[in-house]
């Protein structure tokens, strides 16, 4: 998980890692992102959701992801949904990863048509 050095983090996008110790505090914002870091390593290497789990759901499932998502892109997503029976790709226009930038004005509708549908 290269992209999520603090170090590197500080010199190249110095701005977002000043807004991650805004959010979690100057002392643990690096062990923050050094954890995720962590958990994503191990969930590339022994993955919860395999094709067995997933061919298994079979509840209405809804997978939103952002137009501008460089981190969980749409082909990826799109992929994924191939694997879950009843679910749907929801894209999010001009919407990046972290779901606190959200459009809800965008979102919202999208949600309650697909809550009445699964209902």
């Amino acid at each position: 998980m290269r992209m999520l050095n603090p170090d590197a983090m500080q010199q190249k996008v110095p701005t977002f890692a000043q807004a991650l110790a805004d959010a979690h505090g100057a002392e643990r914002w690096k062990e923050v992102v050094q954890a995720i870091a962590r958990s994503m390593s191990e969930l590339a290497a022994s993955p919860l959701l395999t094709h067995e789990v997933c061919a298994r759901i079979q509840c209405p499932t809804l997978l939103c992801v952002g137009e501008k998502d460089t981190t969980a892109v749409l082909a990826d997503t799109q992929q994924f949904a191939l694997r879950v029976r009843c679910s749907e790709v929801f894209v999010l226009p001009d919407a990046p990863h972290p779901f606190d930038r959200v459009d809800l004005d965008e979102l919202l509708p999208h949600l309650q048509a697909f809550w009445q549908h699964a209902g």
